[in-house]
C-alpha cells in the first residue's frame, strides 16, 4: 500500500516535471523565431544601407564625371588650353570608376559568402 503512494507521488512530481519542461522548451521556441526575425529585420536594414551607399557612390562618380565634361566645354568655349589639372581628373576619374567596379564586385562576393 504503502510502495503505492509513493509511486503515485513519484509519478505526479514526474508529471509536474513535464510540464515545466515543456513551458521551458515553448519559451525558447519563442527566443528562436524572436531572434531569426530581428536578424532578418537587420540583414534587410544592412542591405538598404549598402544599396544606399552604392547609390551615393554612383551619383558622386556621375557629378565628376558631368563636372570635368561642362569644365572640358566651357575650357573649349572659351578657346583656353586644357590646364593639367582637368587631364588629371579625367584620369583619376576613369580610374575610380574601375575601382568602383572593382569594388562593388567584390562587396557583392562578401555579401553571397555571408548569406
Amino acid at each position: 500500500m504503502r510502495e503505492n503512494i509513493d509511486l503515485k507521488d513519484r509519478i505526479q512530481n514526474l508529471d509536474h516535471v513535464i510540464l515545466q519542461l515543456q513551458s521551458e522548451t515553448e519559451t525558447i521556441g519563442d527566443y528562436i523565431i524572436l531572434y531569426q526575425q530581428q536578424r532578418e529585420q537587420l540583414q534587410k536594414r544592412y542591405q538598404e544601407k549598402d544599396d544606399y551607399i552604392k547609390q551615393l557612390t554612383q551619383d558622386r562618380f556621375d557629378l565628376q564625371k558631368k563636372l570635368s565634361e561642362l569644365e572640358i566645354l566651357l575650357v573649349h568655349g572659351l578657346n583656353i588650353p586644357i590646364p593639367n589639372s582637368i587631364k588629371s581628373q579625367e584620369s583619376h576619374t576613369e580610374i575610380s570608376s574601375k575601382q568602383n567596379e572593382t569594388n562593388s564586385s567584390e562587396q557583392l562576393e562578401l555579401q553571397s559568402e555571408k548569406n
